[in-house]
């Protein structure tokens, strides 16, 4: 039998603020091998030897203590400028500190990621346990996993060591 481990948003026991608030952007399944990270990391390899390739694979982000707006930002030039719109679908993770500050007016963070991701015609959700947080899980670069954003859940289908 495969391994199979499934993490589901019942991982994260300390659910504190709405940043933990899980929601379905597009639904819908998706299989494929595990790429992603932070977003500010990802888009400063854009154009490098190091850029990302998300085609087919399935795409964990998570950011922390960007306003809307430069998360905005940094999501169309990642769809601009990587293949992000080719993936199998997208998991994002929790965007810790990521309401924006003052009474500026600007998108919410709910409203930007829909906004930005809601196009792709691929599965996307947000609120998966992990980013910067207090008990995250951590997702392991290439092996197989499979997504349901309609059940909020991502199984790991490989093991992450040998």
């Amino acid at each position: 039998a495969t391994p199979q481990h499934l993490i589901d948003l019942h991982d994260e026991p300390l659910r504190t603020g709405p940043e933990y608030d899980a929601f379905t952007i597009i639904g819908g399944t998706a299989v494929g091998k595990l790429t992603g990270g932070n977003i500010a990391v990802l888009t400063a390899m854009v154009g490098t030897d190091f850029s990302p390739v998300f085609k087919d694979k399935i795409v964990f982000l998570e950011e922390i203590g960007e306003a809307p707006y430069r998360v905005d930002r940094m999501l169309t030039q990642l769809l601009q400028a990587t293949d992000l719109n080719k993936a199998a679908g997208i998991v994002l993770g929790i965007f810790n500190d990521c309401e924006q500050k003052g009474d500026s007016p600007t998108l919410k963070l709910t409203e930007t990621l829909r906004d930005r991701l809601s196009g792709l015609h691929i599965p996307v959700y947000y609120g998966a346990p992990f980013g910067h947080i207090a008990n995250q899980c951590v997702l392991p670069y290439g092996i197989k996993a499979a997504m349901d954003a309609d059940k909020k859940t991502l199984t790991l289908l490989e093991p992450a060591v040998q």
